[in-house]
């Protein structure tokens, strides 16, 4: 996802990017801290879930359809 965003943009990607550093604390669990900024450090959160649905079939066209698109479409604007 991550390298999805970066090529087409987080508007295209339909997520929005937040500052932060990834803490884990000595239970193993993950714990985004938006005060810690200093570390260059973003999260991507889809601007909403309903739209996760569409990136997953964008995926999916782009995995598991492979060299069948031979008529140059674009596999992400499908």
């Amino acid at each position: 996802m991550t390298v999805y965003a970066a090529i087409v943009g987080t508007d295209e990607a339909q997520m929005w990017e937040e500052e932060g550093t990834d803490r884990i604390d000595e239970e193993g669990h993950e714990n985004w801290d938006t005060d810690s900024t200093q570390y260059n450090e973003y999260s991507l959160w889809f601007t909403d879930d309903d739209e996760k649905e569409g990136v997953t079939d964008i995926f999916n066209r782009m995995l598991c359809d492979g060299k069948k698109n031979t008529n140059g479409a674009d596999l992400f604007h499908q």
